[in-house]
C-alpha cells in the first residue's frame, strides 16, 4: 500500500463546494462535477475580461488588440462568488487554492507558452487594517500560489498610501473616483512585462491606476490577473 493510498484512507479529503468525499485524493480540492459547474470565463474581452458572445472578439469601445491583457478565470457568480466569499471572509485557504489553481490553468491557456508569461507578479496591497483583521492579503496569497505553479517571482513593491473604504461598500461611480495617489511604487521596475494580481476585477479602476504607476516606474506591459470578473 502506497503512502498516498494510506493517507486517503486515514485522512480522506472532501470537496470544498459540495463536501463530497474525494477518493482518490485529487490535485484539485473540488469534485469533477463541481469543477465542471464553475462559471469559467473562457471567452472574454482581452482588454477588460468581460465575458463575450461566441462571435465577439472584444467589447464595444475596447481595443481589438490591447497592449496589455486582462484575465479573469471565472465569472463572479454562483459557485465562484461563494469561493471568493469563503476565501476573503471565512479564512478558507482551501477555497483560495481552488481559485488560484483555476487562475493558473487559465493563464497557461491564454499565454500558451512559458516564454510569453510575465516576468513578475505584483499583488494589489490591502488597506493595513483590512490585512491585519483578515490575517493575510488575499491578492498576495494568490500571487504566491501562482508564483509556485508558474515559476514567476512575486515582487512586493506596491504600497497603499491612502486608506480608501472597501470597494464592496462603494457604488460604481465612487469606485471610478479612486484617487490616483492611492498607491505608490517603492522602486523602479527592471522587469518590462509584469502582471498585477487581485481577487475580483470589478470596474478596473484600481488596476488602471496601478498600471499607470507601473508604466511610469519602467514597465512596458502590465497585464491584470484576477480570480473572478464582476458582471455589469
Amino acid at each position: 500500500m502506497t503512502t498516498d493510498t494510506l493517507l486517503n484512507l486515514i485522512l480522506p479529503d472532501h470537496c470544498v463546494l459540495c463536501d463530497q468525499l474525494l477518493l482518490p485524493r485529487p490535485d484539485h480540492l473540488i469534485c469533477d462535477f463541481c469543477r465542471l459547474d464553475l462559471p469559467h470565463n473562457r471567452h472574454s474581452c482581452p482588454a477588460c475580461a468581460l465575458p463575450l458572445a461566441p462571435q465577439e472578439v472584444h467589447c464595444p469601445g475596447c481595443p481589438t488588440h490591447p497592449e496589455c491583457l486582462s484575465l479573469a478565470a471565472l465569472r463572479h457568480e454562483h459557485t465562484a462568488r461563494f469561493l471568493v466569499h469563503r476565501f476573503k471572509f471565512q479564512h478558507s485557504l482551501r477555497a483560495g487554492q481552488v481559485l488560484a489553481q483555476t487562475m493558473a490553468e487559465h493563464a497557461q491557456q491564454i499565454y500558451g507558452s512559458a516564454t510569453t508569461l510575465p516576468e513578475a507578479l505584483l499583488p494589489v496591497p490591502l488597506r493595513p487594517w483590512s490585512e491585519f483583521r483578515r490575517g493575510y492579503n488575499q491578492a498576495r496569497w494568490l500571487a504566491v500560489y501562482l508564483s509556485r505553479a508558474l515559476h514567476i517571482p512575486v515582487i512586493d513593491i506596491l504600497q497603499r498610501t491612502t486608506a480608501t473604504p472597501p470597494q464592496r461598500q462603494l457604488s460604481k461611480a465612487a469606485r471610478l473616483r479612486l484617487p490616483v495617489n492611492t498607491f505608490t511604487v517603492q522602486r523602479p521596475l527592471q522587469e518590462k512585462h509584469v502582471a498585477v494580481v487581485d481577487d475580483v476585477l470589478t470596474t478596473g479602476r484600481t488596476t488602471n491606476v496601478i498600471r499607470t504607476l507601473l508604466k511610469t516606474a519602467g514597465a512596458a506591459r502590465v497585464d491584470v490577473w484576477c480570480a473572478t470578473r464582476a458582471l455589469p
